[in-house]
């Protein structure tokens, strides 16, 4: 779905081109630092002694893509459900309900990913004293962003899923400026989870729904052209 989707703004949309422009220049250097944040946190720690804590993070950071995965089924039921719902039909109340369907299968994946970013996070800062900040942090970064990155096609990402690593690299950068401020209240985490993911996931909403049209319009210029070529 997203393939035509992706070709079509590229080619017609100014404010598309820049949003898939700049987040696949951030891709690159942003999967490095991850790859380096995870084994320079990992060593130090090691050093430091939080060995269990490093043992416990490579675990979850190897399951973590299959649990998501799992969870998340039923966002991509509700995107089928959203192209099933205007398939063939073009009527206002259809264009609703799909609209409907793609806002809460985006909501609903942003979420899942954003309590793992802040599970994730809270677990391995509260896990290691103060003179371990450094380290811990790089840790929960890299354990943080994980599964949006090993869940992406990193050949070949769609716009999608480099808005999707943004929201969780946005979480995570938020929470890391907010404990280097000594700020360490749960709340204040989940308020910057809940404000980057009502960033990113209107767009990525707009995005589905204009993909989702064009599809559409493109399927009911060729059912008139087959139907002109019927009759002629």
């Amino acid at each position: 779905m997203y393939e035509s989707a992706d070709s079509f703004y590229e080619e017609s949309s100014l404010l598309l081109r820049f949003f898939t422009g700049f987040a696949r220049l951030l891709l690159f250097p942003i999967s490095i630092l991850n790859f380096v944040a995870l084994p320079v946190g990992a060593i130090w720690l090691c050093v430091l002694g939080y060995w269990k804590l490093v043992i416990l993070a490579f675990l979850s950071s190897f399951l973590s893509p299959k649990i998501i995965g799992l969870v998340t089924l039923p966002s991509a039921g509700l995107q089928v459900a959203a192209a099933k719902t205007i398939q063939g039909q073009r009527s206002s109340l259809r264009w609703f309900l799909c609209g409907l369907l793609l806002t809460g299968s985006y909501y609903y994946f942003a979420l899942v990913f954003g309590a793992w970013g802040l599970i994730s996070f809270s677990y391995i800062i509260r896990s290691a004293s103060a003179n371990a900040l450094i380290p811990s942090l790089l840790l929960a970064f890299a354990v943080g962003i994980w599964p949006e990155q090993a869940m992406a096609d990193m050949k070949n990402p769609s716009i999608q899923e480099n808005l999707c690593l943004l929201c969780g690299i946005t979480e995570m950068v938020a929470m890391s400026i907010l404990r280097l401020l000594h700020v360490g209240e749960l709340r204040w985490y989940l308020l910057v989870c809940v404000i980057s993911i009502m960033i990113f996931v209107p767009i990525q909403v707009w995005i589905a729904w204009i993909g989702l049209k064009q599809v559409a319009s493109s399927a009911a210029d060729e059912l008139f052209d087959d139907s002109m070529e019927t009759r002629g």
